[in-house]
């Protein structure tokens, strides 16, 4: 289950450097993944990606997967969709044990902080 998504108005390459360069400040290490199967299911399910080019030459879709370290042995799995300058954040809620929650909520948050300071930037200049 995931995170209800954040949508921000920058592009997904922009909004995966600002998360990275957010998250590792925090004390966190994050490697960039990619989950080919989700990706493929993008693709064969159009309407679950509102890209008006999709599967056409024109698309500039973009599907990252951040994997973010902490103490705990297993990383959470950002996904970071982005299509015609909107990019969509989403936190992989995969964690059960309540002795995560703290962390999860933490990257929860800074997620939801970085697409404001984003979204205020942005309608500032």
């Amino acid at each position: 289950m995931n995170s209800t998504p954040i949508t921000i108005e920058i592009p997904c390459e922009d909004a995966v450097h600002r998360i990275i360069g957010a998250m590792e400040a925090a004390g966190f290490r994050v490697t960039r993944s990619f989950d080919l199967q989700s990706a493929r299911e993008a693709l064969i399910q159009p309407d679950a990606c509102a890209c008006p080019y999709h599967g056409t030459a024109e698309c500039d879709c973009q599907y990252v997967i951040l994997l973010v370290h902490s103490a705990e042995p297993q990383p959470y799995s950002v996904i970071v969709h982005g299509h015609d300058r909107f990019t969509h954040v989403s936190l992989v809620n995969s964690k059960s044990d309540p002795a995560f929650g703290k962390t999860q909520h933490k990257i929860q948050e800074m997620l939801e902080s970085l697409s404001f300071e984003l979204d205020s930037s942005v309608s500032h200049s």
